[in-house]
């Protein structure tokens, strides 16, 4: 999948979500079938929908309440990945 692809899987897993849940942020995290990801290191993608974009905030948004919202999307490379894995 090309950054663009991963970004608007993330965005559409969010969307999806928030369409029925109120929250007061949400993080999603892609990472590949049978990897390891106790500790982070295989994963894909990292994504935060919350005031902002950042998480610390959401205590402070009134669930359901995405007016204030944005994404803080982190893609990692597969060299990225495949250097993590030693």
């Amino acid at each position: 999948m090309t950054e663009n692809e991963v970004t608007a899987l993330v965005k559409y897993i969010t969307e999806k979500y928030a369409a029925s849940h109120k929250m007061n942020a949400i993080a999603v995290y892609l990472f590949f079938t049978g990897d390891d990801v106790s500790n982070g290191d295989f994963i894909i993608a990292q994504s935060t929908y919350a005031p902002e974009g950042d998480i610390a905030k959401a205590p402070d948004a009134a669930a359901g309440d995405y007016s204030t919202f944005d994404y803080d999307i982190t893609i990692y490379s597969e060299a990225e990945r495949t250097a993590r894995r030693g």
